[in-house]
This record gives C-alpha cells, structure tokens and sequence, in this order.
C-alpha cells in the first residue's frame, strides 16, 4: 500500500516538474496561417480583367465538405459574406483552418472544397443581380509535419497546392489552374484573381 502511494507521488511529481520545465520555455515558431491561402482580386481598372473596387465590397464563400468515410460524416455547406470596406479591398482574403469559417471534427482545410461569389449589382434601385463571377478552389494539398524537440514542437508546412477554376453559368468549371503557393523566403504567396 504504501509502495504503490510512493509511486503516485514519485509520478505526480515527475510529471509537474517536466510542465514546469516546459512552461518556462518560450517557442514562437508556431506559424498561425502554415496551412492559409490568400487570395487578392486584381484592382486594375484599365485592364479587362481587373475588378472596379465596388464590385468587390462584398464577397461570399461557400464551404462544402468532402466526404468521409472514416469520420461517417454529412456532407455540409457553409456561407459566408465578406464586407470589405474600400480601405480593406486591397488586402487579401485568407482562408485558413479556422478562418473565416469555424473547424469541425479536426477537420483541415483540404477536408473542403470552396466556392468564392464576386456579386456586382445594377446602379439602379432595385436589388437584381446583373453579374456573379465565381472562382473553385478545389484539390487542395497540404504537407505538413511537426517540427522541434522536447517542450517546443510546433507545425510546419511544407507544400500548399490549390487547383483555381473560374466557373461560368451551368457550373461548367474553365480555365483551371494548379497554384503553388508555398511559403518562399518566409513569405506567403497570394493567389491573384482576375475577372474573365
């Protein structure tokens, strides 16, 4: 009895020295947005596949989960409406593994598909939509792996691979491109999107 509380105590005590070991030991290489890709619109008005700044101001997402069979999971979709603000319309939009949208089931972000809404109204007082230009981002690759020893690990990526369609009515998908976007020196790659 007295053998087995002794070793309580010697683990007990073992295990709070190693977490106060470990909490006094800073690790900031934890990267936020390792998984996160970034879009930005083209803003040359002059060119024909730019976006006038108010086309932009508001832009939706929609999230569709992919199946799975291991989690037994329902396939589900997700909106949601970016305001942007004229001051913010040249900063990207990031989706990340709980940006914008909230994780489920541990899920990451290449457990979805993403279909990104650019709506542009009529000037006139009635609310009909005249033009929708809509972007997939489907396939999405992630290579990742923990990183570190002992009380700092932390998560790096080391691959990102996006496939970017622009779909046009009847959601025929054209124009399909595979985006490396990779972080290069440190820095993340913004994918640029032109209207067609």
């Amino acid at each position: 009895m007295i053998r087995n509380l002794f070793v309580w105590l010697l683990l007990s005590g073992a295990t709070l020295a190693l977490a106060a070991c470990c909490g006094n030991v800073p690790c900031d290489k934890q990267d936020d947005y390792a998984d996160a890709l970034f879009f930005k619109f083209n803003l040359d008005s002059t060119s024909t596949q730019g976006f006038r700044r108010k086309d932009i101001d508001t832009v939706y997402l929609k999230r569709y989960s992919l199946p799975d069979t291991v989690l037994n999971t329902k396939p589900t979709v997700e909106t949601i409406r970016l305001l942007r603000p004229q001051r913010q319309d040249s900063l990207p939009i990031i989706i990340n593994n709980n940006t914008p949208f909230t994780a489920a089931n541990n899920r990451k972000l290449n457990s979805y598909r993403y279909t990104l809404f650019v709506v542009r109204y009529p000037a006139t007082s009635k609310p009909k939509i005249i033009d929708t230009v809509r972007f997939v981002l489907d396939n999405i690759k992630l290579d990742t792996r923990l990183e570190g020893e002992g009380c700092c690990m932390y998560y790096r990526n080391l691959s990102k691979i996006v496939e970017v369609s622009e779909m046009r009515q009847f959601g025929m998908r054209q124009n399909t491109v595979r985006c490396d976007v990779t972080k290069k020196n440190g820095q993340d790659q913004p994918i640029t999107l032109n209207r067609f």
